[in-house]
């Protein structure tokens, strides 16, 4: 009777540890309404088919990554996988109340906790510029340039020196310095 107990709680023990565990990317498919992966888990076996859940309004293509797999309601027959982080991508130098969103090419959105907002494309980093006031800035300098005028005096063969029609020059209408879908403050 003991034995039998012991095989069955050994059994039990099993499928309950195969309910929840830790994986591995293998491969991702994203043709579906939800993504499919391909999960390699304890003892390097690999589950070919398992729905990767994902945030609302937010989606990602990761090439590598780690996970958790669950067996809802404990079926292990139609896993969910949930996290896959890759942490030699994952950037760490936030502080608290920060948020970050990145990719594996070094690009990020840093919302950071003084208020400011850092675009990083590949490891770049520059200022974003307003275009209203970048606009705004240019119109006057345009207006001042727009007004002034040269006055030159010429010499025409060996006669007196007489002066020449001042002439205006212009610089034109400006255009816009941004993309008409961002917008800052």
């Amino acid at each position: 009777m003991r034995r039998t107990i012991e095989r069955v709680k050994g059994a039990l023990m099993q499928r309950i540890a195969g309910m929840v565990q830790r994986v591995v990317l293998q491969s991702l498919t994203n043709s579906e309404g939800i993504q499919l992966v391909s999960v390699r888990g304890i003892g390097g076996n690999i589950r070919k088919t398992a729905e990767r859940f994902e945030a609302a309004g937010l989606t990602s293509y990761p090439t590598e990554g780690e996970g958790v797999q669950f067996a809802v309601n404990g079926n292990t027959d139609h896993p969910v996988v949930l996290g896959l982080v890759n942490r030699l991508k994952r950037p760490t130098n936030g502080v608290a109340g920060e948020t970050q969103l990145y990719n594996e090419f070094d690009s990020e959105v840093h919302l950071k906790a003084d208020g400011t907002i850092e675009l990083h494309a590949g490891g770049a980093v520059d200022f974003v510029a307003l275009a209203a006031k970048v606009k705004s800035e240019m119109d006057t300098f345009r207006a001042l340039y727009d007004a002034h005028i040269h006055v030159t005096t010429a010499t025409v063969g060996v006669g007196p020196v007489g002066v020449i029609a001042p002439t205006v020059s212009t610089a034109g209408p400006s255009t816009t310095t941004a993309a008409d879908k961002v917008k800052a403050e």
